[in-house]
């Protein structure tokens, strides 16, 4: 993960497991968030994950190649902002920044359909102009 691009950070959850995670420093473009409105919150449980709650090895490997896979689908679709992410309790969460919902719902909606080629996932897509889904990670 580049450091220039990206602020790392270690937490808890309310029930004491640990989370790590990085949320995406404000860019150049202080704008993107007007082309850029809608949020895509997307959520992948781990298949084998340790006492921590962090991915094995190899499941870490197949999120990775889960999540390239993705981004590059909806990035043809039309773009994306990738803006935070978090790993723990299981699970790994990505949020990400598009300009038109549609487009995109249609294309998780296909890729859930896709279990041999992808891995199950839930997804929601909401409007935020603010950019306040991501206070929860601080000052970016």
């Amino acid at each position: 993960m580049d450091d220039e691009l990206w602020r790392p950070f270690e937490g808890r959850y309310h029930d004491g497991f640990p989370l790590i995670g990085a949320v995406r420093r404000q860019g150049r473009d202080r704008t993107e968030h007007i082309t850029y409105p809608w949020c895509i919150h997307l959520t992948v449980h781990f298949d084998a994950a340790d006492e921590r709650g962090y991915p094995t090895a190899a499941e870490e490997t197949s999120v990775g190649q889960f999540s390239d896979a993705l981004l590059a689908r909806l990035r043809r679709a039309g773009g994306v902002i990738e803006a935070a992410l978090l790993t723990g309790h299981g699970a790994r969460e990505f949020w990400w920044y598009v300009s038109e919902p549609e487009p995109m719902h249609r294309l998780l909606a296909a890729a859930a359909d896709e279990p041999h080629l992808f891995r199950a996932f839930d997804y929601d897509i909401s409007l935020d102009h603010d950019r306040s889904a991501l206070d929860r990670f601080g000052p970016g």
